[in-house]
């Protein structure tokens, strides 16, 4: 008895009122508006955030506090609302990952520290033959959730703006002024994967999403930093530089889906990938007869439910579009071009310019399957002996991205004496 009564008064010195400042009953009263809101504190704090609530020792201190916690509690459920929305674009992200991975492995293998760090050992397959956009993620040669999301981080920073866009764009209208895709040379890592091929050092070159805040706020959306140890989705950009290196604003845009054209045998798989992603957001939300963005402002046990269960409709339906996608292929036996996403060229949209959705991505009411559609397209292109279409703009665009990628490198390398070498 002694014992729980000295534990009953700890917890009420430890629970103190923000109005009075005095010991809190327990439970104690707490602000209606923020129960789960997120402090300054926690969203700045270096460990994982934590929602917090604001207490009272009377309903007297709650109601006179009413004004001067107006802003604060504004606050809370703000980045209450961030830290929700990366977490279901981190989700978003890994599944679409998983459904269109496109990697071949002949091999991997895993090293293990005794202090349980890891290391994935990546040895690609040469793509000799009939090469496709998707193939099986390996669940065989992964043993943990973390070396799941390293492996499916692989690579994969840059895809991240275009391959989400509509998510980013509908989860984060009105809690941000501005977002770009960024690049930072990554300077303090444990590199979690790493290819094995001779002369190829860990690329330490890497893509985040920039956001300002409606408070002016900056942060980062890190939805590939799994490749490198960085398991923390949304933080200050200030804290994110000073643990991983100092992020080059450079503005890449959202781009809508890349293209309408079917004979770009190239991109035709993203575009109806990503018409897929938004096809199975827009049917969830019509299903459950609520906006998405409910799912951040609501009770947590309600956003855990709605985050498992809108995962759901994009892991099947993902995964349906490549299922058809590779019975065409085997069909048609027509070998593909491995697409690669291009990010150079045409107007930025959506949120980078304005702050409003951009309402001219392109639909289509075409009633042939994408995927039969695609590869029928690039088996007629293949007959006729003609040369396909995005093979030159291929070529420009990755000799653009090299030059830029090289000259942000050169500057960032210069402005980081020591730390690049």
């Amino acid at each position: 008895m002694p014992a729980s009564r000295e534990t009953y008064t700890r917890q009420i010195i430890r629970t103190l009122c923000n109005a009075c400042q005095g010991p809190c009953p327990v439970p104690a009263i707490t602000c209606s508006h923020c129960p789960e809101g997120i402090s300054p504190e926690s969203i700045n704090a270096a460990s994982r955030i934590r929602p917090s609530a604001i207490n009272y020792c009377s309903i007297t201190c709650r109601d006179a506090d009413a004004g001067p916690h107006k802003k604060a509690c504004e606050t809370r459920n703000k980045n209450k609302r961030l830290e929700r929305a990366a977490d279901l674009l981190q989700a978003a992200f890994y599944t679409w990952r998983e459904a269109a991975f496109n990697f071949s492995f002949s091999k991997i293998v895993r090293k293990v520290d005794k202090d349980g760090s890891f290391e994935l050992q990546l040895y690609e397959n040469s793509y000799d033959g009939e090469v496709t956009p998707f193939y099986p993620f390996p669940h065989g040669s992964v043993k943990t959730q973390q070396e799941k999301e390293a492996l499916l981080a692989f690579d994969s920073a840059t895809d991240v703006g275009d391959h989400l866009r509509y998510l980013i764009i509908k989860l984060l209208q009105g809690l941000i002024k501005k977002i770009s895709t960024d690049v930072i040379l990554v300077r303090r890592y444990l590199p979690r994967v790493r290819k094995c091929e001779p002369n190829e050092p860990f690329n330490r070159t890497h893509n985040v999403l920039s956001i300002t805040d409606t408070e002016g706020q900056k942060f980062c959306i890190d939805l590939a930093g799994a490749r490198f140890g960085n398991r923390r989705t949304l933080a200050p950009l200030e804290a994110y530089e000073s643990m991983f290196g100092v992020v080059r604003t450079v503005d890449l845009p959202l781009l809508p889906p890349t293209t309408t054209d079917p004979d770009d045998t190239e991109a035709m798989p993203q575009f109806h990938m990503q018409e897929t992603f938004k096809a199975a957001i827009d049917r969830w939300e019509k299903d459950k007869t609520r906006n998405i963005r409910q799912l951040l402002s609501g009770k947590q046990a309600n956003f855990d439910v709605g985050k498992e269960s809108l995962m759901a409709y994009i892991h099947n339906d993902l995964h349906q579009y490549v299922d058809d996608f590779r019975k065409a292929q085997i069909a048609s036996s027509t070998p593909q071009t491995q697409f690669r996403l291009r990010w150079w060229g045409g107007n930025p949209t959506g949120l980078t310019h304005g702050g409003t959705e951009d309402s001219s991505d392109p639909e289509t009411d075409d009633t042939t399957p994408a995927a039969t559609k695609s590869v029928a397209k690039t088996s007629s292109a293949a007959n006729s002996g003609k040369k396909k279409k995005g093979a030159a703009k291929t070529t420009a665009d990755k000799e653009m991205e090299q030059a830029i990628m090289m000259d942000i490198m050169t500057e960032m390398l210069r402005g980081m004496p020591g730390q690049a070498k």
